[in-house]
This record gives structure tokens, sequence and C-alpha cells, in this order.
């Protein structure tokens, strides 16, 4: 029903790119301080916990400088794709030098440059000007797609300093929040990692976890998409790291509904409005409507509309009103979506690709809980299995199909997605099975169709 296997589709593509990467033999290093290292390690690259390729790095450094290098090959939904990574750093981590190139079967494309000089940083970035600016006292190179181990790096250098806030190159500023220590469950012995919260790399937040040397050992990032980084050996911890992420993604939502929600009135009157009648079309004047335990409850002009007692009375004159509106395409992977969709008058959204722990949660927090955002209707994805399969859950055969049907159904979700590589036979399955449970189907059309 869920398969969650360990392809190799990526590896060739790894040892193809490996030929313009140095490679150093693993020799971890207990030193303190960062002169005459030589390591390597590893992370598995997972979309929507389903594994889609490799980042390998190395770290070598002397008696006056730091050397990173990290090499990354996804195979995404049958999309070879790698990046290329270079950082260069003085032994107290001060950055001097910095280059991200993507990498694809037909060409190289320089993402960002950063080059420091003595009183000057040059930054080459893709799709904009150069611009060379003072350098900084404080400062790291950063941009969304980091690799995980230059951004390790950046882990180390700022809680070596002790920082509260760390100016970033293009743009930006990044904080880190420690959140808890946990023990996560590994070869079976018990493992401290200390899990925190940050803030300035993307839209939104991501979720990591360091050990006791501040290695980055796990990272969860939502902007687009939910995306898991883990480092080998620790990939059995994947379901608690995911766990983790959905734990403090709700706790910002709580925070978002206590700043922006607040207390609510039991009753709230808006008065002297336009209406847009969304049955009619036609905009009505100096209208009233009544809320009353977070529902509508009367709407007419406001001479025919008797205010009750004790209502809070906002006067909404010279403004427009009109029925929220619907997303019905949404991937709504971060809380940030909640205040963002009813800023832009969105009350109802279609979820239709997602991971399950965050989704329900992230739906039964507002619906259930109060929390601040829009109602949220889920629709589960299912696609079939292979290298351009999309996604943990698959099927591959007509009972795996009613098995996964019922599944999100038990969880609550309104429809079922398919994607475009399940199998036709599994496909009569999926929409039969959903329709006796009272689901509709949507998706895409499979290729095999």
């Amino acid at each position: 029903m869920s398969l969650r296997t360990t392809p190799n589709h990526h590896a060739w593509f790894l040892l193809g790119l490996a030929l313009v990467a140095p490679v150093f033999s693993a020799c971890s290093s207990s030193s303190t301080t960062w002169e005459n290292r030589e390591e390597d390690g590893s992370f598995l690259i997972f979309r929507r916990q389903s594994l889609i390729g490799e980042e390998n790095y190395t770290i070598i450094s002397s008696d006056s400088a730091v050397l990173v290098t990290s090499l990354q090959g996804e195979n995404e939904r049958g999309r070879i794709s790698g990046v290329q990574a270079e950082l260069r750093l003085n032994l107290d981590l001060s950055p001097t030098y910095y280059l991200n190139r993507r990498l694809s079967n037909s060409d190289t494309t320089n993402i960002l440059e950063v080059t420091v000089g003595t009183n000057e940083v040059t930054v080459r970035e893709k799709d904009r000007a150069v611009v060379t600016t003072a350098r900084p006292s404080t400062f790291f190179p950063l941009h969304s797609d980091i690799p995980a181990a230059m951004e390790m790096m950046l882990y180390h250098y700022y809680l070596e300093r002790g920082l509260e806030a760390l100016p970033t190159l293009p743009r930006g500023e990044l904080s880190i929040t420690h959140r808890t220590t946990d023990m996560v469950r590994i070869g079976g012995e018990d493992v401290a990692l200390d899990r925190y919260v940050v803030t300035g790399i993307n839209w939104g937040y991501r979720t990591i976890w360091l050990d006791a040397s501040s290695n980055l050992v796990a990272l969860v990032q939502a902007n687009t998409q939910i995306r898991e980084l883990i480092r080998k050996g620790y990939e059995e911890a994947l379901p608690f790291f995911i766990a983790g992420n959905v734990e403090e993604q709700m706790s910002t939502l709580s925070g978002y509904t206590a700043e922006l929600k607040g207390e609510q009135p039991d009753v709230t009157a808006l008065v002297g409005g336009d209406l847009v009648d969304g049955r009619s079309g036609v905009t009505k004047s100096d209208m009233t409507l009544i809320i009353a335990d977070g529902r509508l409850r009367s709407i007419g002009n406001r001479s025919d509309i008797e205010i009750p007692e004790g209502a809070r009375v906002i006067d909404v004159t010279g403004k427009t009103l009109m029925p929220g509106l619907w997303d019905m395409h949404a991937h709504s992977n971060q809380v940030q979506w909640a205040p963002a969709y009813l800023a832009g008058g969105i009350t109802t959204i279609r979820d239709v690709g997602n991971e399950l722990e965050f989704a329900t949660a992230f739906r039964d927090a507002i619906d259930l809980h109060g929390a601040l955002g829009p109602d949220i209707l889920l629709a589960g994805m299912i696609d079939g299995a292979g290298i351009t399969g999309n996604g943990v859950i698959r099927a591959t055969t007509p009972e795996e199909a009613r098995q996964v049907v019922a599944m999100y159904h038990e969880h609550g979700y309104k429809q079922i997605k398919i994607y475009t590589a399940v199998e036709p036979d599994v496909v009569r399955a999926l929409a039969h099975e959903a329709h006796a449970r009272g689901m509709t189907v949507t998706g895409h059309v499979p290729r095999a169709v």
C-alpha cells in the first residue's frame, strides 16, 4: 500500500558527476578546531518522503583554510539533475568564496557565486546583475537551495559565535532558535539530537537536528514542496523527524492564531458595506452582516437588521464584502499559508498533494481547534511504481488501491488524486472504491490510460 522503497536510480548519475568533484577518504576528526581535518559524509534526499537522491560532501582543511565540496544527484520523477558546490573558509569559518552550480544532462548553470575580498564582496547571481558591496564584519553566503553540507557549516559559524541573528548574502538575515533535545532511536540505541527552528532560508521556517558536535543530522523544509534531508545512517528515524517538524509547524500556527486572531467576540456586526451577492452577481449597498459563533447568521440592509446587544460593531462603510474565495489546486505544505490565504480573501482550499502527517494536522488544527486559517479539503495523492512515481504512497494492484483509499477515507480525506504512473486496472479500482465511500476522484491522466 504505502511503499517506502530505497531506489538507486540516481546512483549512476552521481557516479558520472563524481568525475568533476574531488574525493577524499573518510577520516572524521575529534579536534575542537577546524585545522588539518579530512572527513566526508552523505545525506539522503527525500521529496514527500520518497527517496529521490543523495548528497555527498567532503571537508578538508590545512593549517590556514577549510575547503568544503558537495555534490548532489537527484532523480525526481524521472527528471535527472545535480548540484555541485564549493565553499572556502578561513579557520574561524568566515567565508572567502562560494560557488553553486546546477548540473543537468544538457548544461551547467551557475546559480550563485560569492567572492570575498579584503574590503568588498562580489555577488554573481543567476538572472541578476553583478553586485559588489562593502564586506560585512559578520555574514555567510546563503540561498534557498543551499546544499546540506554548506548549511551545516553555516550553523557551525552561527553557533560558535553565539549569534542571535546572522546577515546573509545576497540578501536577508538568518536566525536559529533551540527548541528541545530529542532522544532518537538509531540502531537500537538512543541518540541525543538538538532540535532547532531556522528562519531566513526559505519563506517560513525549517526544522533541523544537530548532534553533540553541532553537525547537521536532519532537516525538514517546505517551500513549494516538503523535502527531507537525512544524514546517511539516520534514515530509520525519518518518521520521527517528520513528526518533529509537524509539531514545530503547529506551534508556529498557534502563535499566529494568538497574535492575529486573538479572542473573538460571540457576535460581530459588519455595518454599512457594499455586499457582492455570489448568486446574482449584484452588488448591494449599505448592508449589514451578523456573525455569531463564527458563522453568518443574518444578512440584509442596514435598516432591516437588528444588531444584537453586546455585539462588536465594525463600520465597513466604503468597503466591499464578498464571499470567500476557493483555491482549488493547493499544496499547503507550511503553516505560513494560513494567514496568507485569509489575507488574500481565500477561505477554503483544496489541497491536492501533501504529506499526510502535516496535512491532517494542519486541517485539524483549524477545523477542530480553532486555529487561524482557511477550511481545508484534502485530496489524497496516489501514484504507481517506478522512478517516475510521485510521493511515497503507491498502489500497484487493485487490492493495494482499495487499501490506500480506505486509509485516506479513515483520515477524513474527501477526494482521491491519481497521478501519472498508475496502471489502468488500478485506476478502475481506485475510482470504484472511492465512489463507494462517497469520495470523488481527480488528478492527472495516467500515461498508460
